[in-house]
């Protein structure tokens, strides 16, 4: 980044950084197999699989409507979805019992103070 004037950073000037929040090794790696066994068809989909401790698909939902079905859903344990995951998502999915994420990116978090893993698809490929 470069920054223009004391309050502002002009984004076009450097790529942006992703901090790697958790490692691969972290989560279980049938999960990760899984996420790279689907990555072809949900990059660029917009699509969130939710799965259940046995990594048995429960949802298939748009991310417009992920929100609603996380609050709506305590099954599951895994998320993995073409998105952006944010601070609020973490909040809602360490909530409604969600232990890892594997996502397209992660957005600019502040504050996690959960034990959510969270990796992205660049860490799995």
């Amino acid at each position: 980044y470069q920054r223009r004037d004391n309050d502002s950073w002009n984004r076009d000037e450097a790529p942006v950084e992703q901090k790697n929040y958790s490692e691969v090794e972290e989560i279980p790696v049938e999960l990760v197999t899984k996420a790279k066994d689907i990555l072809g068809e949900l990059e660029g989909s917009l699509e969130a699989h939710l799965y259940d401790s046995s990594l048995n698909e429960v949802l298939k939902v748009p991310v417009n409507e992920l929100v609603k079905n996380l609050e709506d859903n305590s099954s599951s344990e895994h998320l993995i979805f073409d998105g952006i995951v944010t601070e609020r998502l973490i909040e809602l999915a360490d909530s409604s019992g969600i232990k890892s994420i594997i996502t397209n990116r992660i957005g600019n978090i502040k504050n996690n103070k959960t034990s959510l893993k969270i990796i992205t698809f660049n860490q799995i490929r």
